[in-house]
């Protein structure tokens, strides 16, 4: 899922870092206590992170990634531009 979302990206990346975790983890329930913390290392850049809550690990995974995918094409943009 992470590679097909930001393979566009795939030549400025160095490293994809993908945490994820159960907020309540068994204690008590939640509507979106699972969280996906992605972090993402650009060539000669700083690393950038998203995270995204939902009730399942695949939308978290699915949410983070649309996030870091919006945020790399903003990045990438600001960093052409210059």
């Amino acid at each position: 899922m992470v590679r097909v979302t930001l393979g566009h990206f795939s030549k400025h990346i160095t490293r994809v870092e993908v945490h994820l975790r159960d907020e309540n983890s068994g204690s008590k329930s939640g509507t979106e206590d699972k969280r996906c913390l992605m972090e993402v290392r650009l060539r000669d850049h700083q690393p950038i992170a998203v995270s995204h809550h939902a009730s399942i690990l695949e939308q978290a995974v699915d949410g983070a990634a649309n996030k870091m995918k919006r945020l790399l094409a903003s990045t990438l943009g600001r960093l052409d531009s210059r």
